[in-house]
């Protein structure tokens, strides 16, 4: 089956802000942190911590995306 490069563009920006929006549901307590991290995270501080390294990651990965889409200018 073939896919052009648009759908898998959308399809990783999808996935992207999904994975964002799981990330802050953590930081905000409504998903366990017990469930994230295989569950070695200790203390909040940790968390926070990792769950920062992870999203900062995650919104440098979309902005890439999203100038490859050229939905934003490169420049």
């Amino acid at each position: 089956m073939f896919f052009n490069k648009s759908f898998a563009i959308k399809t990783s920006i999808f996935i992207s802000i999904s994975v964002l929006v799981f990330h802050f549901l953590v930081l905000l307590g409504v998903i366990p942190e017990t469930i994230v991290w295989g569950g070695n995270i200790e203390t909040k501080s940790q968390l926070y911590i990792m769950e920062s390294v992870s999203i900062l990651i995650n919104l440098f990965m979309l902005f890439i995306l999203l100038m490859k889409g050229n939905y934003i200018k490169q420049y």
